[in-house]
């Protein structure tokens, strides 16, 4: 229910505003933006957005900044501004990045890949994002990896790597479930 969303987090930026939690404030903020966006309002999301990115370099809120770049990069992919998305993603993966940023970043550009049939470099992204998520143990990052580098082969027609890389997923999957 958007407007019930809408309504309960904008509430909560509220409270966080009025108790000067700022990285609290700031997330909620680029929930409410990730609101519009599902919305294809991309004014409103874009201004939220700018709130947030306001607000994280004002209290020097890195995290919360890494993750605006990323939903700004999202949003240009949503508008199908898929150079200008490509180069913020780029521009991202640049610095040096927490893992799961950098992850987050890489899978982005992997999509952004194959959403423009450049399948061998959605490969390189997903596979890059996937060593990351194995690395450090982000499972939940290694599924969205497993599953789009399976998708990107079995486009390609790679019907082995593709099975391949669905069943890997699908075993880590069964491993989280028996946890």
């Amino acid at each position: 229910n958007h407007s019930l969303s809408l309504e309960l987090l904008t509430e909560s930026a509220k409270y966080y505003k009025d108790n000067n939690e700022y990285f609290r404030y700031a997330n909620v903020l680029r929930n409410i933006g990730e609101l519009f966006l599902n919305k294809y309002d991309f004014n409103s999301a874009t201004d939220k957005y700018n709130q947030a990115k306001i607000i994280a370099e004002k209290h020097k809120l890195i995290q919360i900044k890494y993750e605006i770049l990323n939903d700004e990069g999202w949003l240009e992919i949503q508008k199908k501004d898929y150079n200008k998305a490509r180069s913020m993603f780029l521009n991202l993966v640049k610095q040096e990045l927490p893992p799961y940023h950098l992850s987050l970043a890489l899978q982005n550009l992997g999509y952004l890949e194959c959403e423009c049939g450049n399948y061998r470099s959605a490969i390189n992204y997903h596979s890059q994002s996937l060593q990351l998520n194995l690395k450090y143990d982000m499972r939940d990052m290694a599924f969205e990896d497993y599953y789009k580098l399976g998708y990107t082969y079995e486009k390609l027609k790679e019907e082995g790597l593709a099975y391949h890389f669905y069943s890997q997923g699908y075993a880590l999957l069964q491993t989280e479930m028996d946890l």
